[in-house]
């Protein structure tokens, strides 16, 4: 993995996914975000804790990160990242948000 970041390939993580970018190293030379925090035991040697920002997304260098939560946002700033869509298009993925749910039980 840093063979990748260091050649600037783009590196996406989401959720918990960030603990891998840790173990690796990357984490102490990016912002990142992350569904983890320094209550997730088992992460605490691996999570740069001081790079943790408490956003939803958090795009540093040639890495993305992304609260589980956020996969939408997340798939949409990698396609961005990827120049899939161009920068001014507003809300390319709003066909996979839902705004209205019913609960309606046939």
């Amino acid at each position: 993995m840093q063979g990748f970041y260091q050649r600037k390939k783009l590196i996406g993580a989401i959720c918990g996914g960030p603990a891998l970018l840790g173990a690796s190293g990357i984490l102490k030379k990016v912002t990142y975000t992350a569904s983890l925090t320094e209550a997730d035991k088992d992460y605490q040697f691996v999570m740069d804790w001081g790079n943790k920002a408490d956003h939803l997304l958090v795009v540093d260098k040639n890495v993305v990160t992304a609260t589980g939560s956020n996969y939408i946002g997340f798939a949409e700033e990698v396609l961005r990242q990827l120049s899939v869509f161009p920068p001014e298009l507003k809300d390319p993925l709003k066909y996979f948000v839902s705004r209205h749910y019913s609960s309606r039980l046939i």
